[in-house]
Formats: C-alpha cells, sequence, structure tokens
C-alpha cells in the first residue's frame, strides 16, 4: 500500500490521491478493460489500437496484474501487467483523470518492488 502525494495536472489545480496498490480480481475485468479502452492516450490516429481490447478474467487470473485504487471510493486509478517470461512490462494505464496525482510513479515503484520480489534482474519495457 502507498500513499501519493500533490501532483500537477495540466490546467487544474493540484489535487491529493490516497491510493493503494493491490492485486487486480478477475472481478476487475470490465473496469479495466474501460480504462485501456478510454485512455486519452489512444485517442485520433492511436484509437484503433485499442479498439475492442479485452483485459479479460483470463488474462488477470494468468498474469500478475495490479491495480491502484482510491483508498476512499474505491475507484480503479491505473493498473499494470508484469509478464514474468520472458519479463517485460506488458500494460501500464492510469485513467486520464488521474494524470498529474503520482499513480503512474505509484504502479512503476510497485512494479520494481515485484519485478524484485519475483528475482528478476531486468523488466523489459515498451512505451507509446
Amino acid at each position: 500500500m502507498g500513499s501519493v502525494g500533490e501532483g500537477r495536472g495540466r490546467g487544474r489545480a493540484p489535487q491529493r490521491a490516497d491510493a493503494m496498490v493491490r492485486r487486480a480480481s478477475a472481478g476487475d475485468a470490465r473496469r479495466l478493460t474501460r480504462l485501456v479502452r478510454t485512455s486519452g492516450a489512444y485517442e485520433g490516429p492511436y484509437a484503433s489500437m485499442v479498439e475492442g481490447y479485452r483485459v479479460g478474467p483470463d488474462y488477470i487470473e494468468t498474469h500478475r496484474v495490479f491495480v491502484a485504487e482510491d483508498i476512499a471510493t474505491g475507484r480503479i486509478l491505473g493498473f499494470y501487467a508484469l509478464l514474468l517470461d520472458p519479463p517485460e512490462l506488458d500494460l501500464m494505464f492510469v485513467a486520464d483523470s488521474a494524470q498529474g496525482l503520482g499513480i503512474g510513479r505509484l504502479l512503476a515503484t510497485h512494479l520494481r518492488e515485484e519485478a524484485r520480489s519475483a528475482g528478476l534482474t531486468g523488466v523489459r519495457i515498451v512505451s507509446h
């Protein structure tokens, strides 16, 4: 569990997000899918990359998927998926409304700790 301090959002006052990271469950699949499909990073010419994309319960049960969740509301603020063989960050998304609140940093720190605990010495990261 981690707490995220004040961030700088684009065009809005700094806010505080109290978030914790937890293992995703199969019941999170629909919310994670919605987060991917509505990501502002995949608008315009990139929209087709996530159109129809699905984070299914089977994916969550097979891989190490973790969510950053707002402690007060239970809202999912972001998530990532770590594949072990070969070691790779498969997905990482932060909700558009949570941008600038330190959620990406919280997830990246958790990813680093999770990789170490799994005995990994490196993780391949391909970003958009």
